[in-house]
């Protein structure tokens, strides 16, 4: 515990340590992910000038942790799956999400056309989207019609389209369809 002038001063809440370490224990298992919490908890309770961390100084740490991680992973996507994402946005706008396939294919094909880049086919676009799932980007749900309809997934965003927009607009190639 800090000391100034021989009084020692609480500065952390008693469930911050707990609850930093519950939060890295469930995306890592990392002591270095719990300090990593603790580390921003206590940046953000020095700006506000609290005079002691509180829990929810950690959950805004750990919001702001895995923020900061979803964005590193957005922009290291490769760049037909950034236009996939992007075509997502496009319907997202028009709130036609979740949307098929054949909806964000269309959407992506025009994307690309309109920055310059050879299309990939709708397979292609069926693998980005599967990876993005995989990634915790998107959420897709199976639908089943019976058997005159068929089946067919629907994909939505699991992450915050601003966030999404936000690292695509960081791209050089992709930045080009927000103008």
């Amino acid at each position: 515990m800090p000391s100034i002038g021989g009084k020692t001063r609480h500065v952390l809440d008693e469930n911050v340590i707990p609850l930093a370490a519950a939060f890295a224990g469930q995306s890592s298992g990392s002591a270095r992910q719990a300090l990593l919490r603790l580390y921003k908890a206590g940046d953000i309770a020095r700006d506000e000038g609290a005079e002691m961390v509180t829990e929810r100084h950690v959950r805004e740490a750990d919001r702001a942790v895995e923020r900061d991680k979803v964005w590193e992973e957005l922009l290291r996507v490769p760049t037909h799956s950034k236009l996939t994402l992007y075509a997502l946005l496009t319907l997202e706008t028009e709130n036609k999400l979740p949307a098929k396939r054949s909806a964000i294919y269309k959407r992506y094909r025009i994307a690309a056309d309109r920055i310059g880049i050879d299309p990939r086919t709708d397979r292609t676009v069926h693998d980005r989207l599967s990876q993005l799932t995989l990634k915790g980007f998107l959420d897709v749900e199976e639908k089943n019609k019976g058997p005159k309809g068929g089946s067919y997934y629907q994909y939505q965003f699991s992450i915050r389209p601003e966030l999404v927009t936000e690292a695509l607009s960081e791209d050089s190639r992709v930045s080009e369809l927000f103008d």
